[in-house]
């Protein structure tokens, strides 16, 4: 697979980023070694090799219970802090708003 520009400006688009020409020049150049690295990596015979996992002790996960907590002066400094609030929800920008009302 080759990344060429025009497909760098087209995510760009949809991700409303802009590039340089000189940033540009280096995404493309860093996509595709990074894309020839994974076809690379796809080549490898991996038959028989023992997968690696971490964050596990005797074969299981160790989380903590995911137990909401709310500390209301905790929760009034950040909406202090934030710069548009909307019923005690901080207001943030669309992203896939296409500046035509719609998405």
């Amino acid at each position: 697979m080759n990344v060429n520009e025009n497909l760098v400006k087209e995510i760009g688009t949809i991700l409303k980023l802009e590039f340089t020409d000189a940033q540009m020049d280096t995404l493309v150049n860093e996509i595709n070694e990074s894309i020839s690295m994974f076809e690379e990596l796809a080549q490898l015979d991996t038959e028989g090799v023992e997968g690696t996992f971490y964050g596990t002790v005797e074969g299981r996960a160790r989380f903590r219970k995911d137990e909401a907590v709310r500390n209301q002066e905790e929760i009034a400094a950040l909406l202090d802090n934030a710069p548009a609030t909307v019923d005690n929800l901080i207001q943030v920008p669309a992203i896939l708003d296409d500046g035509e009302g719609g998405a």
